[in-house]
């Protein structure tokens, strides 16, 4: 079976240059997500964010990944059994004076990393004049690119002088954390304080009681179990089981009109509400990441996954439809910490500012 791959040629239109993008980054997360289908396990259960994120080791300050990378390096991390949480292009590796270890392949060993960035471009009229708005500002539109590049773990790489591999440098490897019962304090005070600020900060209320979490986007506010009610579940204690399914609900929450105006599906099982439900799952994890919540499954995320999976049989033929949803849990996931970094910084209720 051949690896999922990025493979762009001279000459491809920007369409054909999409297409590759959006059917690799379905991919990925389609298969990370069939190998829990059926089960009561969280498709990204095993990913350590509470050990640090993935990042560059061609930054000075460790810049951590964004977005879909830290969903595709942390598996990639998981699946190969890599010790160390650090990144790099063979010419990065290479300034730092190491190189690929023998028993790897340049080619079949290494991961993709996606970046895009957005270049403002003026609006015009079909004569070619700068469209204006009322007050004789100039409009834009935001112009997307998409770039790649090959990286390879620390755990693949060797000292060209001491043949020593990466991983066990201090500057890469991962330094165990002891999660005594301070650590875990600490976490969940980190993990309430997120959810209480986007809360606070959108005006939105958590209504406790029942034994069902969802979102009322009619009445704006989410339902949640009692604290009291989760369980610790081997060694998941019953806050971060907590806090995992509350992340869920606050991702339903940015589609109400007020916010970013998703279309919501109706019932069970249709494709609008399988692809909300599918955003609201990919901004947990992205959220998980932004507090180094290790996430643990929805109370019937099982039923969820697999009518995800089944609404998507009939439009394989659409590559973009998990690359949608992710450029939406995104949107939705910057929402949800500019909204946080608004509270904290005692401003006013974060809106959404579409580009000019």
């Amino acid at each position: 079976m051949s690896k999922n791959k990025i493979t762009l040629k001279k000459g491809m239109t920007r369409k054909e240059r999409d297409d590759q993008f959006s059917t690799f980054i379905t991919n990925q997360i389609l298969e990370m997500m069939k190998q829990e289908k059926g089960s009561s396990s969280h498709w990204s259960k095993k990913w350590k964010f509470s050990e640090g994120l993935p990042y560059r080791v061609s930054t000075a300050n460790k810049e951590t990944y964004k977005g879909f990378n830290i969903m595709n390096l942390s598996h990639a991390k998981l699946s190969n059994n890599y010790n160390s949480n650090a990144w790099g292009t063979s010419k990065a590796w290479k300034k730092l004076g190491f190189k690929l270890a023998e028993d790897q392949h340049w080619s079949l060993n290494s991961e993709t990393v996606v970046f895009s960035s957005a270049k403002k471009v003026a609006k015009k009229d079909n004569e070619g004049n700068i469209i204006k708005d009322s007050q004789g500002n100039e409009l834009f539109f935001s112009n997307w690119f998409h770039t790649v590049s090959a990286v390879y773990n620390a755990s693949q790489m060797v000292n060209i002088e001491t043949g020593q591999r990466a991983d066990q440098d201090d500057n890469y490897r991962i330094i165990p954390i002891e999660k005594n019962d301070q650590f875990k304090q600490d976490q969940f005070s980190k993990f309430e304080n997120f959810a209480n600020n986007y809360l606070n900060n959108q005006e939105l209320e958590v209504r406790s009681g029942g034994n069902r979490a969802f979102y009322n986007i009619s009445q704006d506010f989410i339902g949640m179990p009692s604290k009291d009610n989760f369980q610790k579940i081997n060694d998941r204690e019953k806050e971060e089981n907590y806090y995992s399914t509350l992340f869920h609900e606050i991702g339903h929450s940015t589609g109400n009109p007020t916010r970013l105006n998703r279309k919501f599906g109706n019932r069970f099982g249709d494709n609008n509400y399988a692809f909300e439900e599918l955003i609201a799952e990919l901004t947990s994890v992205l959220i998980g990441a932004e507090t180094g919540l290790e996430l643990t499954p929805a109370l019937n995320h099982a039923c969820y996954l697999n009518s995800w999976l089944e609404a998507l049989s009939p439009l394989k033929g659409d590559t973009k439809y998990v690359w949608k949803a992710l450029n939406k849990a995104t949107q939705a996931t910057r929402f949800i910490t500019d909204s946080v970094e608004a509270q904290e910084n005692k401003q006013e209720r974060h809106i959404f500012k579409k580009s000019a």
